[in-house]
């Protein structure tokens, strides 16, 4: 009897880590295409095209390794324009977009993690701030509340969450440039100031130094901000506990793997 027991014990001790996802219970590859960004955005993604760069092409594409690994998925990417993956992921065309800050209207684009109906935080990918960051003579500034002199043009990039949020403080918003040029327009003083992600921005300041040397990054942030991973419908109905587990996995990656990484990583 005492065998027994110990045994019954251990498989309950054991049980919780032997959970395995749907497709690994039956033995099947999922496939799984998600569309991320065709401008750099270090350190999540590299690369000014359609392709990914071979060596470092960033931490989403680390994420989606281990996923792939975990769940048992065939993951591919494709790159586009911002906009043109909100679209992608609408029409089912893709399964999943990487970066996506919660807004209302994107959930007729698609899934975000939910938990009993509300946004599941903890199953974020990361948390982003955006900042000002501007010319170093011009006279705009923010002050956490109020934006000031911001009669000029501000610079963000197409689709960004940021747009609204400026053009609700009085901001006259242009997003013709990704952040890249943006901030090559705010050094050479073609334009005041240019609204960006931290990790970006301050990965451009950091790298070429003499390029952006007239830039100026304002304090305090913007807004902080939650991305996540969004799931299409289609994808999501037709694989809904798989769905699941990837925004499981993406929240085990973001608390065991990511710190390291981003210590590791080129930025």
């Amino acid at each position: 009897m005492s065998i027994i027991f110990t045994i019954k014990r251990s498989l309950l001790i054991l049980l919780p880590f032997l959970v395995v996802s749907p497709a690994q219970a039956d033995n099947r590859t999922v496939p799984f295409k998600i569309c991320y960004e065709n401008v750099p955005q270090p350190p999540y993604y590299y690369g000014n095209s359609t392709s990914i760069p071979l060596e470092n092409p960033g931490i989403y594409i680390e994420i989606s390794n281990f996923i792939a690994q975990e769940l048992n998925l065939t993951v591919s990417h494709i790159r586009a324009p911002w906009k043109r993956c909100l679209a992608l992921l609408r029409e089912n065309s893709v399964d999943g977009l990487y970066g996506a800050s919660f807004k209302e209207n994107r959930l007729l684009d698609g899934r975000y993690p939910m938990k009993k109906g509300i946004l599941d935080k903890e199953r974020r990918i990361v948390t982003k701030s955006y900042s000002l960051y501007k010319n170093k003579d011009a006279e705009i500034n923010w002050d956490g509340k109020t934006l000031t002199n911001a009669s000029a043009i501000i610079g963000a990039p197409l689709g960004y969450s940021i747009v609204p949020f400026l053009r609700g403080h009085g901001a006259d918003v242009e997003t013709r440039w990704s952040t890249e040029l943006g901030l090559s327009l705010v050094s050479m003083g073609r334009i005041s100031s240019f609204a960006a992600q931290d990790p970006t921005a301050d990965a451009f300041l950091e790298n070429e130094p003499e390029r952006f040397e007239n830039v100026v990054k304002v304090f305090p942030t913007l807004q902080d901000k939650s991305y996540f991973m969004m799931i299409s419908h289609m994808f999501y109905e037709k694989e809904t506990e798989i769905s699941e587990d990837i925004w499981n996995k993406i929240s085990f990656f973001r608390t065991h793997r990511l710190p390291d990484l981003l210590k590791a990583y080129p930025k």
